[in-house]
Protein backbone atom coordinates (compact mmCIF):
# COMPACT_ATOMS: atom_id res chain seq x y z
CA UNK A 1 0.00 0.00 0.00
CA UNK A 2 3.02 2.55 0.90
CA UNK A 3 4.21 2.02 -3.13
CA UNK A 4 0.38 2.65 -4.14
CA UNK A 5 0.58 6.09 -2.06
CA UNK A 6 3.45 7.21 -2.97
CA UNK A 7 2.61 7.10 -6.54
CA UNK A 8 -0.74 8.66 -5.70
CA UNK A 9 0.42 11.66 -4.09
CA UNK A 10 3.02 12.09 -7.08
CA UNK A 11 0.27 11.97 -9.46
CA UNK A 12 -2.11 14.51 -7.20
CA UNK A 13 1.04 16.73 -7.05
CA UNK A 14 1.78 16.76 -10.56
CA UNK A 15 -2.08 16.69 -11.71
CA UNK A 16 -2.96 19.44 -13.82
CA UNK A 17 -6.81 19.94 -13.33
CA UNK A 18 -8.44 20.19 -10.62
CA UNK A 19 -10.43 17.50 -11.37
CA UNK A 20 -7.84 15.15 -11.53
CA UNK A 21 -6.28 16.51 -8.53
CA UNK A 22 -9.37 15.51 -6.60
CA UNK A 23 -10.37 12.14 -8.16
CA UNK A 24 -6.59 11.42 -7.06
CA UNK A 25 -6.53 13.07 -3.68
CA UNK A 26 -10.00 11.30 -2.95
CA UNK A 27 -8.28 8.07 -3.73
CA UNK A 28 -5.13 8.93 -1.11
CA UNK A 29 -8.19 9.80 1.81
CA UNK A 30 -10.18 6.37 0.70
CA UNK A 31 -6.64 4.36 1.20
CA UNK A 32 -5.48 6.40 4.53
CA UNK A 33 -9.36 5.66 5.84
CA UNK A 34 -9.41 2.02 4.57
CA UNK A 35 -6.31 0.15 3.79
CA UNK A 36 -3.86 1.93 6.39
CA UNK A 37 -6.25 2.75 8.86
CA UNK A 38 -5.30 6.42 9.14
CA UNK A 39 -7.97 8.30 10.05
CA UNK A 40 -6.65 11.42 10.75
CA UNK A 41 -4.16 11.39 7.08
CA UNK A 42 -7.62 10.56 5.72
CA UNK A 43 -9.19 13.99 7.09
CA UNK A 44 -6.27 15.99 5.99
CA UNK A 45 -6.57 14.53 2.46
CA UNK A 46 -10.30 15.16 2.64
CA UNK A 47 -9.78 18.67 3.22
CA UNK A 48 -7.29 19.35 0.20
CA UNK A 49 -10.52 17.78 -1.79
CA UNK A 50 -12.74 19.71 -0.14
CA UNK A 51 -10.72 23.05 -0.56
CA UNK A 52 -10.52 22.18 -4.56
CA UNK A 53 -14.71 21.11 -4.50
CA UNK A 54 -16.40 22.33 -1.42
CA UNK A 55 -19.48 20.24 -2.99
CA UNK A 56 -17.96 16.67 -2.90
CA UNK A 57 -20.46 14.50 -1.19
CA UNK A 58 -18.08 11.41 -0.91
CA UNK A 59 -15.19 13.58 0.81
CA UNK A 60 -17.93 15.46 3.13
CA UNK A 61 -19.37 11.83 4.23
CA UNK A 62 -16.13 9.94 4.70
CA UNK A 63 -15.03 12.86 6.86
CA UNK A 64 -18.65 12.42 9.17
CA UNK A 65 -17.91 8.95 9.16
CA UNK A 66 -14.76 9.33 10.43
CA UNK A 67 -15.46 12.04 13.02
CA UNK A 68 -18.68 9.63 14.41
CA UNK A 69 -16.67 6.73 14.95
CA UNK A 70 -13.23 8.36 16.19
CA UNK A 71 -13.84 10.03 19.65
CA UNK A 72 -10.45 12.13 19.06
CA UNK A 73 -11.31 13.53 15.73
CA UNK A 74 -14.46 14.87 16.28
CA UNK A 75 -13.58 18.57 16.31
CA UNK A 76 -11.17 17.69 13.42
CA UNK A 77 -14.25 16.59 11.59
CA UNK A 78 -16.21 19.50 12.97
CA UNK A 79 -13.90 22.14 11.56
CA UNK A 80 -13.67 20.32 8.41
CA UNK A 81 -17.12 20.25 7.64
CA UNK A 82 -18.76 23.69 8.90
CA UNK A 83 -17.28 26.42 6.37
CA UNK A 84 -18.06 23.55 3.60
CA UNK A 85 -21.69 23.14 4.66
CA UNK A 86 -22.42 26.53 5.42
CA UNK A 87 -21.15 27.59 2.54
CA UNK A 88 -23.27 25.55 0.88
CA UNK A 89 -26.31 25.84 2.67
CA UNK A 90 -26.79 22.57 4.09
CA UNK A 91 -28.15 23.17 7.56
CA UNK A 92 -29.21 20.26 8.78
CA UNK A 93 -25.79 18.75 7.89
CA UNK A 94 -23.77 21.73 9.27
CA UNK A 95 -26.20 20.93 12.83
CA UNK A 96 -25.49 17.21 12.33
CA UNK A 97 -21.46 18.50 12.68
CA UNK A 98 -22.28 20.87 15.14
CA UNK A 99 -23.20 18.53 17.32
CA UNK A 100 -20.75 15.92 16.74
CA UNK A 101 -18.03 19.29 17.76
CA UNK A 102 -20.19 19.19 20.95
CA UNK A 103 -19.60 15.48 22.09
CA UNK A 104 -16.07 16.72 21.83
CA UNK A 105 -16.03 19.96 23.87
CA UNK A 106 -15.92 20.04 27.84
CA UNK A 107 -15.56 23.68 28.49
CA UNK A 108 -18.74 24.65 29.39
CA UNK A 109 -17.91 28.08 27.72
CA UNK A 110 -17.02 26.48 24.33
CA UNK A 111 -20.27 23.93 24.44
CA UNK A 112 -22.73 26.82 24.96
CA UNK A 113 -20.62 28.66 21.86
CA UNK A 114 -21.78 25.65 20.09
CA UNK A 115 -25.54 25.29 20.98
CA UNK A 116 -25.66 29.54 20.41
CA UNK A 117 -24.38 28.17 16.49
CA UNK A 118 -26.84 25.40 16.51
CA UNK A 119 -29.74 27.28 17.75
CA UNK A 120 -28.62 30.21 15.18
CA UNK A 121 -28.84 27.78 12.30
CA UNK A 122 -32.05 26.51 13.40
CA UNK A 123 -33.77 29.93 13.78
CA UNK A 124 -32.16 32.28 11.16
CA UNK A 125 -31.82 29.29 8.46
CA UNK A 126 -34.33 26.36 8.70
CA UNK A 127 -36.78 29.04 10.43
CA UNK A 128 -37.56 26.56 13.12
CA UNK A 129 -37.37 28.09 16.46
CA UNK A 130 -38.49 24.87 18.46
CA UNK A 131 -35.26 23.56 17.67
CA UNK A 132 -33.09 26.78 18.24
CA UNK A 133 -35.13 26.92 21.97
CA UNK A 134 -33.71 23.24 22.74
CA UNK A 135 -30.37 24.56 21.90
CA UNK A 136 -30.73 27.52 23.73
CA UNK A 137 -32.12 25.72 26.75
CA UNK A 138 -29.64 23.03 26.93
CA UNK A 139 -26.82 25.78 26.26
CA UNK A 140 -28.35 27.21 30.08
CA UNK A 141 -26.65 23.87 31.23
CA UNK A 142 -23.19 25.32 30.66
CA UNK A 143 -23.46 28.94 30.89
CA UNK A 144 -26.29 29.60 33.25
CA UNK A 145 -25.20 33.27 34.56
CA UNK A 146 -24.39 34.14 30.68
CA UNK A 147 -27.04 37.31 30.48
CA UNK A 148 -27.02 37.36 26.79
CA UNK A 149 -28.19 33.61 26.87
CA UNK A 150 -31.13 34.57 28.75
CA UNK A 151 -31.98 37.65 26.50
CA UNK A 152 -31.53 35.38 23.19
CA UNK A 153 -34.52 32.71 25.26
CA UNK A 154 -36.99 35.23 26.02
CA UNK A 155 -36.24 36.31 22.29
CA UNK A 156 -36.96 33.28 21.17
CA UNK A 157 -39.80 32.30 23.67
CA UNK A 158 -41.49 35.15 22.80
CA UNK A 159 -41.45 34.43 18.82
CA UNK A 160 -43.37 31.27 20.08
CA UNK A 161 -45.31 32.46 22.27
CA UNK A 162 -44.54 30.43 25.46
CA UNK A 163 -42.45 30.83 28.48
CA UNK A 164 -43.26 27.70 29.90
CA UNK A 165 -39.92 25.57 28.74
CA UNK A 166 -37.49 28.69 29.96
CA UNK A 167 -39.51 28.37 33.53
CA UNK A 168 -39.06 24.96 33.54
CA UNK A 169 -35.06 25.04 32.52
CA UNK A 170 -34.77 28.27 35.29
CA UNK A 171 -36.29 26.24 38.15
CA UNK A 172 -34.75 23.41 37.46
CA UNK A 173 -31.15 24.75 37.14
CA UNK A 174 -31.78 27.20 40.16
CA UNK A 175 -32.37 24.08 42.44
CA UNK A 176 -29.03 21.81 41.08
CA UNK A 177 -26.68 24.62 41.26
CA UNK A 178 -24.20 25.35 44.16
CA UNK A 179 -23.68 28.82 43.27
CA UNK A 180 -25.64 31.03 45.49
CA UNK A 181 -25.27 34.36 43.24
CA UNK A 182 -26.07 32.25 39.77
CA UNK A 183 -28.71 30.48 41.38
CA UNK A 184 -30.83 33.84 42.85
CA UNK A 185 -29.97 35.17 39.31
CA UNK A 186 -31.94 32.08 37.98
CA UNK A 187 -34.83 32.73 40.47
CA UNK A 188 -35.26 36.50 40.19
CA UNK A 189 -35.26 35.79 36.55
CA UNK A 190 -38.18 33.20 36.69
CA UNK A 191 -39.57 35.37 39.31
CA UNK A 192 -39.58 38.27 36.93
CA UNK A 193 -40.72 35.72 33.76
CA UNK A 194 -43.76 34.08 35.92
CA UNK A 195 -44.89 37.87 36.61
CA UNK A 196 -44.59 39.83 33.58
CA UNK A 197 -44.94 36.77 30.91
CA UNK A 198 -47.51 34.42 32.61
CA UNK A 199 -50.17 36.37 33.36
Amino acid sequence: WDELLTNLKQQAAAADSKEARVKLRTAIGDLYAGELTSPSDAIAEYRLVLDDDPTNAHAIDAVRKIGESNDELRLDAADVLEPVLRGAGRYEDLIAALELRLRAQSEPADRAKTLRAIAAAFDEQLKKPEGAENALLRALDDTPDDASLHEEIERVSAHLGSYARYCDKLAERAGAIFDATIATDLFLRLGRIAEEKLK
